[in-house]
């Protein structure tokens, strides 16, 4: 699970229902690269074969990128959204804290990058002495040997600003005074300290790479848990997971690429095998009418119930804060843990599981869910990380332009009147998109396209004329979690567990309240003899309404 500093779009950015996966990429790529996740929630779960139970550890953590050396170059710069950060603050989080504690990370990009600049660490060659500099040289080192010699004061400073006798200074100290004096730059010169007999010279190349690559070491801090569960393989599962996966990418592995077809190829490297809850909850006839609403928290409600009943699931001793049906939803780990829940006991009804059997990873359900993410605000049925979405037919769809600015919806719907029922999607003041909802319609909306009506002209869509303002915003995210399958000696959970009592990773037992930003709805639908509302929630072609997940968080 992610918990985010923002989410909002830009006008041109916002959701459109006609969105090619393309489209809905770049949009979704732009809000990733813009905001840092500050909150991941992660829960694991094996199965216990002598038990008959699957066993679940929870994590949460704060996460902060941390600039370290500036050598390095992590000085990073990111975006906040004003409601996010009243959201947060509103329901308690801890801004401070999170400053001061959070994990630090770079992605793997990052660290090959980092790592590729400490091999260059004085590998330039030694400035050649010239009659020039001569005289300047052999100054500084006679007072240097007599600071040695004839003082004990600890320090010596060699006053210039010119970067060229800086790096000449630190060149000819280190060859006449090896291991006698370390040297450090300052705004006025360059700063010499005596080293006593088991010092070392940390200026020294060998030593100062040795200092940056430890500090970077720290510095990939959560970076570890990633590097975890994709070396595992296992299944990875979220609830309405599309936006934490871009972060997870971005923010872990490397930058998300330009196109959707290349950011789906580097997820099945990394994580070949995803489940998304929420599209798993409106893909199967008995799941529709045991789950009334698919937000998180009446997901896990719904599967708490009869006909929810296999496989068993316990949390782990040391993990139990969340036993006892304590709800702490909008909470990293909990949201995590009760995807993984779900997850679990969806699949154990639709393949009719007894209560104490694992989970069958081949079944039909299992193969179709794998891999597919559900989709907002959309008539494409799902997003395929491993195969061609399915784009609807969208014959259905006119292109109304050049009427006037002081049209309204309701003008259109009367216009238009004897199309039936129609959706109204604005591009601007004197264009928009025109659905008519009934197929048997639209030979009557192609008739108008020929009309010599001068106060507008209408003609079937070609896809183009949607990327102006106009259409919801992105909904919050879900949460994140590895399912593990039952088949190795040591358990991603175990893994996670180890890396966190080392305290190479520090994990909070509990997390703060994700940010929601509210989704703007600013398209109109009905007919003309209704009045006008404020658009409904787009249905599927399931005809499971899309909701408003305020609880998800990847």
């Amino acid at each position: 699970m992610c918990l985010f500093l923002g989410l909002g779009l830009t006008p041109n950015e916002r959701l459109s229902l006609l969105d090619t996966p393309q489209e809905r990429y770049l949009k979704h790529r732009s809000a990733a690269r813009l905001f840092e996740p500050i909150q991941i929630g992660l829960a694991a779960f094996k199965w216990d074969a002598e038990q008959g139970v699957y066993m679940s550890k929870p994590f949460n953590f704060n996460i902060y990128p941390r600039t370290g050396n500036k050598f390095f170059g992590l000085d990073r710069t990111f975006c906040v959204q004003i409601s996010s950060l009243e959201f947060l603050e509103g329901n308690g989080f801890d801004f401070n804290k999170w400053i001061r504690e959070g994990i630090p990370f770079v992605s793997i990009t990052e660290e090959a990058a980092i790592r590729k600049k400490l091999e260059t660490i004085n590998t330039e060659s030694d400035i050649v002495i010239d009659e020039k500099n001569t005289e300047y040289v052999k100054d500084f080192i006679e007072s240097v040997q007599k600071w040695l010699c004839e003082t004990t004061d600890e320090s010596y400073s060699i006053s210039t600003s010119n970067s060229f006798h800086k790096r000449l200074i630190h060149q000819e100290i280190k060859k006449q005074f090896p291991g006698q004096v370390s040297t450090e730059s300052t705004k006025s010169g360059v700063n010499l300290k005596r080293l006593q007999a088991n010092q070392k010279d940390s200026s020294h190349t060998e030593s100062r790479q040795a200092l940056l690559k430890a500090e970077l070491d720290l510095l990939v801090g959560f970076r570890k848990v990633i590097d975890i569960m994709v070396a595992a393989q296992k299944p990875i599962v979220g609830h309405n997971m599309s936006l934490d996966l871009f972060h997870i990418i971005h923010r872990f592995i490397q930058p998300l690429p330009d196109t959707w077809e290349e950011y789906k190829d580097i997820v099945n490297r990394n994580f070949p095998s995803v489940f998304d809850t929420k599209f798993m909850a409106i893909s199967n006839k008995n799941l529709q009418t045991a789950i009334i609403n698919t937000t998180l928290g009446n997901l896990y409600d719904s599967i708490l119930k009869e006909p929810f009943d296999a496989p068993s699931i316990k949390l782990a001793m040391g993990f139990d804060s969340y036993a006892n049906d304590v709800r702490e939803l909008h909470k990293a780990g909990f949201d995590a843990y009760i995807s993984g829940v779900s997850f679990l006991k969806m699949l154990g009804l639709v393949d009719s599981l007894p209560v104490s059997t694992s989970i069958d990873w081949t079944s039909d359900f299992s193969l179709h869910c794998k891999n597919k993410l559900y989709i907002m605000y959309s008539d494409i049925p799902f997003l395929n990380l491993s195969g061609i979405e399915e784009i609807p037919d969208r014959s259905n769809v006119f292109y109304l332009s050049e009427f006037l600015p002081t049209w309204k919806t309701r003008d259109i719907l009367n216009k238009f009147k004897e199309f039936g029922g129609i959706t109204v999607k604005w591009i601007n003041d004197t264009s928009c998109l025109i659905i008519v909802r009934d197929r048997k319609m639209v030979t009557v909306a192609e008739r108008f396209c020929t009309s010599q009506d001068t106060d507008y002209k209408l003609r079937i869509w070609d896809g183009s004329h949607t990327q102006t303002p106009g259409s919801p915003k992105a909904s919050a995210s879900s949460p994140f979690l590895a399912a593990a399958n039952p088949d190795t000696d040591v358990s991603t959970s175990d893994k996670l567990s180890t890396l966190i009592s080392k305290k190479e990773v520090m994990a909070e037992p509990k997390s703060e309240i994700q940010s929601s930003v509210k989704r703007r709805r600013e398209e109109y639908t009905g007919t003309a003899s209704e009045p006008v509302h404020r658009m409904r929630k787009h249905k599927r072609v399931s005809k499971n309404g899309v909701q408003n997940d305020k609880c998800q968080m990847m």
